[in-house]
């Protein structure tokens, strides 16, 4: 991946205009478990990469079935989860002893019907992400926000047809744990 990344990135530099764009690049499937050995291209621009991976976590709660082996009950455990995964990826990239900015492209926490430990893990996941780390967070959206659905995947927010939030208390949780109001 680092060898297409750097293919790529040179491309970009080379087209008049893209000089100091900023440019996002991941490690392979965008996944964090993947950070370890991952080895950053090298960029010509000065402070212009941005690193970016997936935040499904932990994965037993934020995306696992409970049927095979996920949980709905956001824990002590998982917060410490989120703790070392934040950690482990500023630290992997700070080791490359290069200025890079860092986001997180992906993160949600699927619906199993379980408001209350969502709420949790919105206001713990936001405030960890962005005030204790500076990871800019992107909440992913599929559209799926049915508890029964048998997919793994129950990634719905916003509710296209009249534009409101099909749970508006989890986008408050994020809201105030980044701008504490």
């Amino acid at each position: 991946i680092t060898e297409y990344e750097q293919l790529a990135l040179d491309t970009i530099r080379s087209v008049s205009g893209n000089e100091n764009r900023y440019v996002v690049v991941p490690a392979y499937a965008c996944s964090d478990a993947t950070v370890a050995d991952y080895t950053l291209p090298v960029d010509s621009a000065s402070d212009k990469m941005i690193y970016s991976f997936h935040a499904y976590s932990p994965y037993t709660f934020a995306m696992q079935k409970n049927s095979e082996g996920g949980h709905s009950n956001f824990t002590a455990d998982d917060k410490n989860s989120i703790a070392w995964q934040f950690k482990t990826v500023r630290e992997v990239i700070d080791r490359q002893d290069k200025k890079v900015g860092i986001i997180i492209g992906e993160a949600s926490a699927s619906n199993k019907g379980n408001l209350s430990d969502r709420e949790a893990w919105f206001e713990y996941f936001f405030d960890e992400s962005y005030n204790k780390y500076g990871y800019a967070t992107f909440l992913w959206d599929n559209g799926n926000p049915d508890p029964e659905a048998d997919d793994g995947e129950r990634h719905g927010y916003l509710n296209l047809s009249d534009n409101s939030w099909y749970f508006p208390t989890l986008i408050e949780k994020a809201h105030k744990s980044i701008y504490g109001e």
